[in-house]
C-alpha cells in the first residue's frame, strides 16, 4: 500500500488540500493578465498552489521555469530555453524551437523517453552579451505567447537577487516583463525576506510590478480534515489529539505537517488507530533519516552560533537580547548573539518571521532539543 502522504515536492491533484479564498484570488489575477508575486513561508504550498490553479485555463500552457542554483545570467536565460522546450508536445516543441532559435540551442532528444532537453550551445563571451541573451529570452518568451498563450510561472525567484550584479538583472528583466501586456506571470520564492526586497522594496526595479498575495498556512478544520480522510483512505485512524500535539511542537506549516503525516504512517499497520504514543516513534524515524544532515550542519557551527540556536529550539523569547534569553544561552554580548543570528540567517538556518527568528526546519530544532 502506498503512503498518501507526500512532501518536498509538487503534489498532484489527487493529494491537493484546497485552499478556496487564494485560488479565488490568484484564478482572477491570472484571467485579468496580471502579474502576481506569492509571498509565503517555505514549504507553504506555494508551487502546488500556483500549478493547481494555472492548470484549469485548458487554452493557456503553464510553462514553468525553477531558477533555484542559477549563479549567473546566462543559466536563468538557460532555465527559460530549457522550461519552453522539454515539452512532450511535439508541435508546441517544434513552435518553440522556431522562436527560440537565435539563441543558438542545443537540443538532444532522450533515446529511451524520446523526451527533448535543451542548453546553450554557444556561452556567452561577456556578461553583457549573456544580459541580452537573457532579454532576448524574455521576448521570445512572449512572441511564443503569442502564437500559444501561456501562462509563465517563475519559482525561486529570489535566486536573480543573489547573483553578482542581480539588481541591473533584475531591471533589464523589468524592462522586458513590463512590456509583455497580455502575458501574466506568477513569481514565487522559498525566502521570504528576499522576495519582499525585490516586490516591496521602492528601490526595486521590480518594486509593485505584481500583485501580491500572501500564502497563509491552510485553516487548521479543513487541513485537519483532510489528513484524516488520507489516512482513512488507507485503512487507518488518526485521534484529533495528534494535530494538537503536532502543531504544539512546532510542526504547523504545510510541508512540514505532511512529512510528519508521513512518518506517522511509515510507523502503523493497515487497521490501526493512531494515538499520541505515536508520535515519538514517527520523530525517531525522521531523525534516523536527517541526522546525518543535521549533524554535518552542526559541525559547521562556531559555539556561540550552536548556543544561540539551540537556546531558541529549547523555547520561545520575547527578544534575542533580553535578560532571559541572555542567561539560557550564556552570552551576555548583544554584538556576538547579533553575529551568531546574522551566520545562521546566512545559512538559512534562520529565517525572520515577522521580525522574530525563527528555525527554518522544526525537525531539526526537536532533534537539537533532544541532542543537546
Amino acid at each position: 500500500m502506498t503512503n498518501p502522504f507526500a512532501y518536498g515536492r509538487v503534489v498532484d491533484a489527487s493529494q491537493y488540500c484546497t485552499r478556496p479564498q487564494v485560488e479565488k484570488s490568484l484564478k482572477s489575477m491570472i484571467a485579468s493578465g496580471q502579474n502576481a508575486v506569492l509571498f509565503g513561508e517555505r514549504r507553504i504550498g506555494k508551487t502546488s498552489l500556483i500549478l493547481h490553479v494555472a492548470k484549469k485555463f485548458r487554452k493557456s500552457r503553464v510553462v514553468y521555469f525553477d531558477f533555484l542554483a542559477c549563479h549567473t545570467p546566462g543559466e536563468l536565460t538557460e532555465r527559460i530555453a530549457r522550461g519552453v522546450l522539454e515539452s512532450p508536445n511535439r508541435s508546441f516543441f517544434n513552435l518553440a524551437l522556431k522562436i527560440f532559435a537565435s539563441l543558438r540551442l542545443t537540443v538532444t532528444i532522450d533515446p529511451q523517453t524520446g523526451a527533448p532537453s535543451a542548453s546553450m550551445g554557444a556561452q556567452p563571451t561577456s556578461r553583457s552579451e549573456a544580459i541580452d541573451n537573457l532579454e532576448t529570452a524574455l521576448d521570445q518568451l512572449y512572441a511564443l505567447h503569442k502564437e500559444k498563450p501561456l501562462i509563465a510561472v517563475f519559482d525561486e525567484f529570489q535566486q536573480v537577487l543573489g547573483i553578482p550584479g542581480g539588481d541591473q538583472i533584475l531591471a533589464r528583466m523589468r524592462s522586458r516583463i513590463q512590456m509583455h501586456a497580455t502575458l501574466p506571470y506568477i513569481f514565487s520564492g522559498s525566502i521570504r525576506e528576499d522576495m519582499h526586497k525585490i516586490f516591496s522594496d521602492h528601490k526595486s526595479p521590480f518594486y509593485k510590478s505584481a500583485l501580491p498575495l500572501e500564502i497563509e498556512a491552510i485553516e487548521r478544520k479543513r487541513f485537519d480534515s483532510y489528513l484524516v480522510k488520507r489516512f482513512a483512505a488507507t485503512n487507518r485512524r488518526i485521534d484529533s489529539a495528534v494535530f494538537d500535539e503536532i502543531y504544539n511542537l512546532g510542526i504547523q506549516v504545510t510541508g512540514d505537517i505532511q512529512q510528519m503525516c508521513w512518518a506517522l504512517w511509515m510507523s502503523s499497520s493497515s487497521g490501526d488507530t493512531l494515538g499520541s504514543n505515536k508520535i515519538d516513534e514517527a520523530l525517531e524515524l525522521l531523525f534516523a533519516m536527517e541526522s546525518r544532515n543535521f549533524e554535518d550542519t552542526v559541525t559547521v557551527l562556531a559555539p556561540s552560533q550552536l548556543k544561540v540556536l539551540h537556546t531558541l529550539a529549547s523555547n520561545e523569547f520575547s527578544g534575542l537580547y533580553t535578560t532571559e534569553f541572555k542567561q539560557q544561552s550564556g552570552i551576555l554580548n548583544n554584538q556576538t548573539i547579533g553575529k551568531a543570528v546574522q551566520r545562521l540567517e546566512n545559512l538559512r538556518i534562520l529565517f525572520l518571521f515577522k521580525g522574530k527568528p525563527r528555525i527554518s526546519n522544526p525537525f531539526f530544532a526537536l532533534w537539537l532539543k533532544r541532542k543537546f
